[in-house]
């Protein structure tokens, strides 16, 4: 006597050694595709979070790390569902719900970017993460072992391992094919609604395959069911287009690339028509829309200027680690018309944005590379009289692999023998805010043997009874902070005197003494191997 059925576990009709092995290629066809669209979602979805909290390494935590949790407790659940139904159907039903829920990210991030824009790094994407990737993340977790399921009970059980080795097989074919495919095709092609709407549609065919695929059920009925699905995917793909964010005010270009969302915005300054660049959100440069280009429009970008305090100071070569607006190189370019200065931006979009919108072609003397500036400054010549660094790559947030002491030393080896390195920090000098400046300058101290601190928000005037009289208040204050390196001393460049765009800077009432500085006895050395400077940044955003 044949033992009894299991409840929920009837055995589908039997189908020829033909169409059971048609039936074994679908599914694998699908657990291929599900997890291509899990990385084409994920990779997408970065650049959904980057406007708002920048391309830091708490933004891909929180979406790598939300969307694993998801697929976790999707492969949970769906393999207990397996276990209680056999059949396709209820596999074309998760196929549809992820279908769905990919389709409607678009406007998702709309509504998260209103809700949640104003939280941290690291709160900030971790609550849009939840809220926008939970839902696809589990469902498509939960395809696999589905598929897992449907193939054993083909062999009525009698090849479950091989069953699962081949659908999870296909899964990781397919996401590593989604991984290269969304980070080197379709994020440079496509909008990212394109992308999104595009790979809900290839759910939403895998769904109708799947009812197909029941030989259970009848023709009408799966038609009868993929007939109504379309319209409602359909219109959550109207949905998704239809709700589009406010637009911003003075906007003259915006595009979004595999690093940033760049956008240009032109407004009125001081002295006429003025341009800034932002990437993400943060604001990156601003440069004049004509006439001089000195003072440039942003206080600090005309700190590079301290380097004229040096008697016969001459700048041959330039290195700009960062292009902002371009509106330092330009500055420098017109003081030394026949330098040669090298700026390096790792986003090509930049570049663009520079020769479309910063006068770049006005200065011949500014070659623009579009790499990685510790990369350029490892197959350089060096013999640089001046490296000023201002790479950033979100909200206050600086590459960790351009302030280690390896790269300093890089950095050193680079300069002339008298040469400068500058560098652009936003910190404090005191309290939670100053954590940042004493790693960075515990670190570069281990490099540079003279190292000078201003402040374009600080006046510090000498006392009349000796030293710098009070502490002020704003020496808590997180601002715009610059560092000037040297392997020679730097106490000559307190003679400089410039322009800022507001007011007549002397470079000693800007010089922050010694005193002022935060204590580094408790500041790490920051190294390629040991780098803790998110987790830094990180908290002074918290604080």
């Amino acid at each position: 006597m044949a033992p009894a059925a299991s409840p929920g576990s009837a055995p589908s009709p039997r189908r020829g050694r033909s169409s059971s092995a048609a039936f074994g290629w679908l599914l694998a066809l699908i657990s291929f595709l599900a997890g291509a669209a899990v990385m084409v979602v994920e990779i997408g979805g970065a650049r959904y979070l980057s406007p708002l909290y920048g391309n830091s390494i708490y933004t891909w935590t929180s979406i790598i790390g939300v969307v694993l949790i998801a697929m976790g407790a999707g492969a949970h659940f769906g393999g207990r569902w397996a276990d209680q139904w056999v059949g396709s159907t209820r596999l074309g039903w998760l196929l549809a719900l992820a279908a769905l829920t990919v389709a409607v990210i678009p406007a998702l991030n709309v509504l998260a970017a209103a809700m949640l824009g104003g939280l941290g790094l690291i709160s900030g994407p971790l609550m849009y993460c939840l809220l926008v990737f939970t839902a696809p993340g589990f469902l498509l977790g939960a395809v696999s072992p589905v598929c897992v399921r449907l193939l054993s009970r083909e062999s009525n059980d009698a090849h479950v391992g091989a069953s699962a080795g081949t659908i999870n097989m296909a899964g990781m074919i397919g996401s590593f094919i989604g991984t290269f495919a969304g980070g080197f095709i379709l994020l440079s092609l496509l909008d990212l609604r394109l992308i999104m709407v595009g790979t809900a549609i290839v759910l939403a065919t895998l769904a109708v395959v799947a009812w197909r695929m029941d030989s259970g059920r009848s023709a009408t009925a799966s038609t009868a069911t993929s007939m109504r699905f379309l319209g409602v995917i359909g219109a959550a793909i109207i949905l998704s287009f239809a709700v589009q964010p406010a637009p911003a005010e003075n906007v003259i270009h915006e595009e979004h690339t595999y690093y940033h969302r760049v956008r240009v915005e032109q407004t009125d300054g001081w002295r006429g028509p003025v341009r800034f660049l932002k990437l993400d959100s943060t604001m990156e440069g601003g440069m004049w829309v004509e006439g001089a280009v000195d003072p440039l429009p942003l206080p600090y970008q005309n700190y590079w200027k301290l380097a004229l305090g040096r008697e016969d100071f001459q700048v041959d070569r330039a290195l700009f680690i960062g292009a902002g607006a371009f509106g330092m190189p330009a500055a420098v370019a017109s003081q030394w018309p026949d330098s040669h200065i090298d700026v390096v931006e790792i986003d090509p979009a930049v570049v663009r944005a520079g020769h479309d919108y910063f006068r770049l072609g006005e200065f011949p003397q500014i070659r623009p590379h579009a790499t990685d500036g510790r990369r350029f400054l490892r197959q350089s010549d060096g013999d640089y009289d001046l490296i000023f660094g201002d790479a950033y790559q979100g909200v206050r947030s600086i590459p960790a692999h351009l302030v280690t002491r390896e790269f300093f030393e890089l950095v050193r080896d680079r300069l002339s023998a008298d040469g400068l390195f500058m560098m652009n920090v936003i910190t404090a000098f005191e309290g939670d805010g100053s954590m940042l400046l004493a790693a960075l300058l515990r670190t570069m101290g281990e490099v540079f043997p003279h190292i000078d601190v201003y402040s374009p928000l600080l006046d510090v005037r000498p006392s009349p009874a000796g030293g710098h009289g009070i502490r002020p208040r704003q020496l808590s204050v997180v601002a715009n902070v610059i560092l000037v390196a040297s392997m020679e001393p730097v106490d000559d460049l307190q003679r400089s005197q410039f322009h800022n765009g507001q007011q007549t800077v002397r470079a000693r009432h800007q010089r922050v003494p010694d005193e002022w500085r935060p204590a580094l006895d408790d500041a790490p050395v920051m190294t390629d191997w040991r780098n803790p400077v998110d987790a830094i940044i990180a908290r002074q955003l918290l604080r």
